[in-house]
């Protein structure tokens, strides 16, 4: 799917700026709000709801993903 997310120009460029992104913003931060979510609320349940709005969003987020499923993975540019 990342593949097929960016022209082949600038693709490697895409994939790997997506990927640090997502890896920054999910896997970095989500510790420490899961920490502050429990401490403020007293509870690890409200933990599972800010987890439920995350996943939420990320589904709503795949219908705004271009499909380029019929188009070619490569450039015919003769470089």
């Amino acid at each position: 799917m990342f593949a097929e997310m960016f022209p082949a120009r600038i693709r490697l460029s895409g994939v790997s700026l997506a990927y640090a992104i997502g890896a920054v913003f999910g896997g970095a931060f989500a510790p420490m709000i899961a920490q502050y979510i429990t401490q403020t609320t007293g509870s690890v349940v409200n933990v599972a709801w800010y987890l439920l709005l995350i996943t939420a969003i990320s589904l709503a987020s795949i219908f705004f993903i271009k499909d380029r499923s019929q188009e070619p993975l490569h450039t015919m540019s003769g470089h």
